[in-house]
């Protein structure tokens, strides 16, 4: 995602680094990386190097993914 300021120059960009695991299957972002490059900052989020690999055991109710479920979650 790039982002300009008005004078048309690239100001801020971000990358998602993706990982697929295979075994569940799906494919997950992993680590997300934002850059302000005219204040030369950037914020790293989602690294996880020292905690346990993500889990997808739980199982999603059907209902969640209704026409229904989508009107109650936009109030």
């Amino acid at each position: 995602m790039d982002n300009y300021d008005l004078d048309g120059k690239l100001w801020r960009t971000a990358e998602a680094h993706a990982m697929n695991y295979y075994e569940v299957p799906v494919l997950w972002s992993t680590l997300e990386v934002y850059y302000d490059l005219q204040k030369q900052r950037y914020l790293v989020s989602g690294m996880d190097n020292q905690r346990n690999p993500y889990h997808f055991s739980e199982d999603a109710d059907p209902r969640e993914f209704s026409p229904n479920a989508l009107k109650y979650y936009i109030r």
